[in-house]
């Protein structure tokens, strides 16, 4: 796929963001590098490599359940602005 100018200023729309010439002459040839190495890595042979959805998949390591002591809700509490006797009050932020 050919990077061009036109790619990058499309991809300064969907980023908010606004680059100099010489920005989006780096980005250009940045995106381009990237979208070759895609290309690259479209011809390599993997007949018979698994598929992996997640690299840590084979590794899942959780810790064991203990059950420990709560901490002092007092103590948590006392530099709470805004709070009653079990629990911070915040401002609410979904309608």
């Amino acid at each position: 796929m050919q990077v061009d100018d036109k790619m990058i200023k499309y991809l300064e729309e969907l980023s908010h963001i606004a680059l100099s010439d010489d920005e989006r002459a780096e980005m250009t040839e940045g995106v381009q590098r990237f979208m070759d190495k895609m290309a690259e890595l479209k011809t390599l042979d993997t007949e018979g490599v698994a598929e992996l959805v997640n690299p840590l998949q084979d590794t899942i390591a959780f810790r064991e359940d203990k059950v420990e002591p709560s901490l002092d809700r007092t103590l948590l509490l006392q530099g709470a602005r805004n709070k009653n006797d079990e629990m911070f009050i915040a401002p609410k932020t979904v309608e």
